[in-house]
């Protein structure tokens, strides 16, 4: 098959992989363990070792998929049931029972007793999450049944191509993360979204535990250019216009949730959001965009030029250009062209070159195109390479600035997150090896150095199943064939790029990063090219991580960013919440009086990250120009 001939690891498909494919599969239907139970998995582990001699089969036998998910609707019709028969009473939230929140790596039920003694409990947590997001008390019965009637009939609608998705994505996830099998569906819509045609707000999302999640709010949509919204919030609820009804989405098939985000340009939706730094599920916010298509013209690089005392007793005048993606050269048909990122920077640089230093701010840029990393790079650097990429088979291609000399050989830091990605990634870490660059930020980027292509698939796959709707199912596997390498020959692949100066973060130990995820792709290195670095930054870096250590540790702000992050650390490790109504209003309270703390400590518009971020630009400054 293409997965183990085409893929970057190039792993059999063996009796191993036919274990991954199904405990994937049971996950996919059943992530927090809430519908199978451990009789369940017992009878299904039959399949533990034939998966791959099934599918390899001249006639591939797919039926595995078909049993098991009818497995998972059987329980889940019994949880329809119990739950609607739950309802005709209120539920006991007096007394001090707890519910674990993330079952991910939580026991099965051991009986259908065991079962359904959790789901009353996540009944009574659901009934809770909505009274204390002030859902009025006589609603919430109402909305917990709707939800009943969702799952229903997306039990009930699901047709043999969703199946087969879910089956075969399985299957690829296996490989990593970010391969993936497309029904026809899905890949003509993902073709959509990268062809940039697609009206709406500009967020890529998937279902997790039955809530919509976002998982990348894209650069110029209204999503990014509202600043409300960001990777890992859970969308609950969706209204169309200002005054609409609100549509509650948890257990809502994607599609459909999608098809309800989507609308015509300069319409209004309102998003009902769970914050991913929410301290309880009742912590909700509204979010109003307007839908627009990705409007590239609002992702232009800024400037803003700071003047901030030097070691020395000076003053520093440091250019703060911050670059929200990596977006090429346009020529619409119906404007002015747009010129490149590269070509807005090196304007910029042009009009700034009186500055001391340049701070390059890549906190929120999620990426975009590789050859606009490369050339942005080549502002910096004269000539070298920047990245190389290598397929499964050891072939390697290789991108390097060509131009001679640089816009800006004066003192410089990038600024990064974990939510600095891909095209990002491959900026600083190849100026952090050339010697041209501090990185300084969090500990280290997200770590996404894999490539990926689309295949479109023949119609042989439709072999596996039978015709729907008068058309021969095939559809596309976005797979990832390669891996990025920077010039000194390590990956960003999981590891990410490693800032040399540490600032603190609360998000660091919440954000999941690419290498966090199942069968993600491990870090890894090639030769390094040949090339002298412009500088050797190391015998600097120790004085200036030193002076930004005692800036950082009197500033309350950072002090109250450290203790706020370890509070929602310690939330996370505790995994539990209590199932009493009034236990649970005292300790959101609390939280919430915390967090209003926390806020009054950092200020309005507060950004003591960058601030610092300057104060370490003004000490290179001072440092190199010695």
């Amino acid at each position: 098959g293409l997965l183990p001939r085409m893929h970057y690891r190039e792993l059999p498909l063996d009796d191993a992989m036919s274990h991954c494919w199904l405990d994937s599969y049971i996950d996919a239907l059943d992530p927090y363990r809430s519908y199978f139970t451990a009789g369940d998995i017992a009878s299904l582990q039959r399949f533990d070792t034939q998966l791959d001699d099934l599918t390899t089969r001249f006639m591939p036998d797919i039926s595995p998929a078909w049993i098991i998910y009818d497995t998972w609707r059987q329980r889940s019709h019994q949880r329809v049931e119990w739950t609607r028969a739950a309802l005709a009473h209120d539920p006991d939230l007096t007394d001090h029972e707890t519910i674990e929140l993330d079952r991910e790596d939580a026991p099965w039920p051991a009986d259908e007793a065991a079962l359904q003694d959790l789901w009353r409990r996540e009944l009574e947590d659901d009934w809770l999450r909505l009274l204390l997001a002030d859902e009025p008390p006589d609603d919430v019965r109402d909305r917990i049944r709707v939800r009943m009637d969702r799952l229903e009939r997306n039990t009930d609608d699901f047709e043999p191509d969703d199946i087969l998705e879910l089956y075969l994505s399985s299957l690829a996830g296996c490989y990593d993360p970010h391969t993936v099998y497309l029904k026809p569906f899905s890949a003509e819509d993902f073709a959509i979204e990268t062809q940039g045609t697609l009206e709406g707000i500009g967020a890529s999302l998937r279902i997790e535990d039955d809530m919509v999640t976002i998982t990348e709010v894209l650069p110029g949509g209204p999503a990014q250019l509202s600043g409300e919204l960001k990777a890992e919030d859970r969308i609950v609820a969706v209204a169309e216009g200002t005054d609409g009804e609100w549509v509650d989405v948890i257990g809502m098939r994607l599609d459909h949730v999608v098809q309800l985000i989507r609308g015509p340009k300069g319409t209004v939706v309102r998003l009902q959001i769970l914050p991913a730094d929410a301290v309880d599920g009742s912590d909700r916010k509204v979010v109003t965009l307007v839908r627009d298509r990705i409007d590239l013209d609002r992702v232009d690089p800024t400037v803003e030029v700071r003047e901030v005392a030097d070691p020395d007793g000076g003053v520093r005048r440091i250019a703060h250009i911050e670059v929200p993606a990596f977006v090429g050269e346009a020529h619409p048909e119906d404007g002015d062209p747009r010129p490149s990122t590269t070509q807005q920077v090196n304007a910029l640089l042009q009009q700034h070159g009186d500055v001391d230093g340049v701070l390059i701010d890549l906190r929120s840029n999620g990426g975009g195109l590789l050859d606009e990393a490369v050339s942005l790079t080549g502002l910096f650097i004269d000539r070298g390479n920047v990245v190389r990429i290598r397929d499964g088979l050891g072939r390697i291609e290789r991108l390097d600035d060509e131009q001679p000399g640089a816009s800006w050989t004066g003192p410089l830091v990038v600024l990064t997150s974990p939510y600095s990605a891909s095209a990002s990634e491959i900026f600083a870490g190849a100026l952090q090896d050339h010697g041209r660059a501090l990185i300084v930020g969090s500990t280290t980027t997200y770590g996404k150095g894999s490539v990926q292509t689309v295949l479109p698939l023949d119609d042989s796959l439709a072999r596996m199943m039978p015709s729907t709707r008068g058309q021969n199912l095939a559809g596309a596997l976005k797979l990832t064939f390669a891996q990025y390498y920077l010039p000194g020959g390590r990956s960003t692949q999981s590891e990410g790029v490693p800032s040399d100066i540490v600032l603190p973060s609360p998000f660091d130990a919440r954000v999941e990063r690419d290498g966090d995820r199942p069968h993600a792709l491990p870090a890894d290195a090639i030769e390094p090219v040949r090339f002298k670095p412009a500088h050797d930054l190391e015998p600097l870096i120790p004085a200036l991580r030193q002076r930004s250590m005692a800036r950082v540790q009197a500033d309350p702000r950072f002090a109250a960013m450290v203790e706020w992050g370890e509070e929602l650390k310690a939330i996370d490790e505790a995994n539990q919440a209590v199932l009493s109504l009034e236990e649970r209003k005292a300790e959101l309270a609390r939280r919430k009086a915390r967090r209003e703390e926390i806020d009054a400590i950092l200020g309005e518009d507060a950004d003591p990250v960058l601030d610092e971020a300057l104060a370490i630009s003004a000490d290179l400054a001072a440092r190199l120009k010695r």
